[in-house]
């Protein structure tokens, strides 16, 4: 396909998405000085309860809070500012360790500037939410040439760890024992860590409250508002009004094939470490079912590199994202969510690209055949 007119519709996609959240954006920035969002909010106040030894705040539909203990720590240092500049601190920090963590694998400047003004980005930006941060951990957790800091990044996702599912499969296929015995050790010491400070409170918290709450979440009648960034196969099910077995069912199927996927991604030696971690990426938000739009900067970054490489065909497959990502509110507001339809898709196109279905043939294989 001619690449001016992918081109023209990624940015015709990237200004959609720019329009979308001009607005809240703006109001943002205008009430900067006494304002922090909702999101945040909830964390930090959930943080300084948990850190005084007192009950979590969970609000009816205004603050759910179901982090684990660890996430504590991550955000006691806002504690020490009001709290918009403790919002103004926590976006800057996770928009800087996107960048290091890109840059740091070697993802070109452009990558993140495609990236930088898609909805994964802008609302996580707006909501104060931590997918800036889980993704700066996740892009750090593919690396291949330090394995110990990919297993330190790993083991730093116990702060959300349905992300966290398919890295020990990866480090397990590749037998990349260092990142893997890392990954136990980091997790492992910010559990003690966070025992020690936060006290019993936090772990009774969650071990009981937090699990209820997140089912809760899923297992309401759709549609619901917080159920309307999710992109997760179950919530797509339920969108098309399956009943919660069949929901639950196809999303342990779509686990399960990610898994299976990701053993076999990893377990074969890769020329192209680009095509592999975005392919990786898609896997790890297909295996689980709480998983929101602003969770995906990391899959937008790796796209956007994957997109910019040599072979042209590529740069279809990111187009087609962003298309998704500036059509996504749309379909929601019809309806229905697609991201547990659409990213199965990018998921199989991105390990045909990895030679996954065809493991003898060569790794830079076209998505799709030239009829000329």
């Amino acid at each position: 396909m001619n690449r001016t007119f992918l081109w023209l519709l990624i940015a015709l996609a990237q200004l959609l998405m720019v329009a979308l959240v001009a607005h809240p954006i703006l109001n943002l920035l205008t009430h900067a000085p006494s304002y922090a969002p909702g999101d945040f909010s909830c964390f930090r106040d959930n943080a300084g309860k948990l850190l005084g030894h007192l009950a979590p705040i969970n609000a009816g539909d205004r603050c759910f809070f179901m982090y684990p203990p660890p996430f504590i720590l991550l955000l006691a240092p806002t504690l020490l500012l009001t709290p918009p500049y403790a919002y103004t601190a926590w976006i800057i920090a996770g928009l800087a360790a996107l960048a290091a963590a890109a840059r740091g694998l070697g993802l070109p400047w452009r990558a993140l500037g495609l990236a930088l003004f898609t909805l994964p980005v802008t609302r996580g930006v707006e909501f104060g939410q931590s997918g800036l941060i889980i993704s700066s951990l996740l892009l750090v957790s593919l690396g291949t040439k330090r394995p110990v800091a990919a297993g330190i990044a790993a083991g730093c996702l116990i702060i959300k760890p349905q992300f966290a599912l398919l890295l020990p499969v990866c480090y397990l296929a590749e037998r990349n024992w260092r990142a893997l015995a890392s990954a136990a050790a980091t997790a492992a010491t910010l559990l003690a860590l966070s025992a020690v400070i936060l006290g019993p409170r936090a772990w009774m918290h969650l071990l009981t409250a937090a699990p209820a709450t997140a089912t809760a979440i899923l297992q309401m009648p759709w549609p619901q508002l917080f159920q309307a960034m999710m992109v997760s196969v179950f919530m797509s099910a339920r969108s098309l009004h399956l009943a919660l077995g069949p929901a639950y069912a196809l999303q342990l199927c779509a686990g399960l094939a990610a898994a299976a996927a990701a053993w076999r991604l990893w377990s074969r030696p890769t020329e192209d470490p680009t095509a592999r971690r975005a392919a990786t990426l898609c896997l790890v938000l297909l295996a689980t079912p709480y998983v929101y739009i602003y969770d995906l900067p990391a899959l937008t970054v790796a796209l956007a590199a994957f997109g910019l490489a040599a072979n042209p065909d590529r740069l279809l497959v990111t187009a087609a994202f962003w298309v998704f990502l500036a059509l996504d509110g749309f379909i929601v507001n019809a309806g229905y969510s697609p991201g547990g339809l659409f990213l199965p898709v990018i998921a199989t196109v991105l390990l045909q690209q990895n030679g996954v279905f065809h493991p003898r043939q060569a790794q830079q294989r076209p998505i799709f055949r030239s009829h000329h």
